[in-house]
């Protein structure tokens, strides 16, 4: 969602400053936001976050009960 959100965030920027509603204070805030959204970007990308938040993925699926696992299942019973 992130990497989606700044996409749109670079579109945003730039149609702005090509219709030219761009003043100085506006320009430094703009790039420093797309550095700071860059940044963020880039460690989430980071195969150190991907193995964090795919444990994370294993973590729930292993805390969920066993008879939500497979739709078909019968219960016991």
């Amino acid at each position: 969602m992130s990497t989606i959100f700044f996409g749109i965030d670079c579109l945003t920027v730039a149609r702005t400053f090509s219709h030219g509603l761009v003043t100085g204070p506006t320009w430094i805030v703009g790039v420093a936001e797309w550095g700071i959204g860059l940044t963020v970007i880039v460690f989430l990308w980071d195969r150190r976050s991907s193995a964090y938040f795919a444990q994370q993925r294993q973590a729930r699926s292993l805390a969920t009960p066993q008879w939500r696992a497979a739709p078909g299942a019968r219960r016991p019973g």
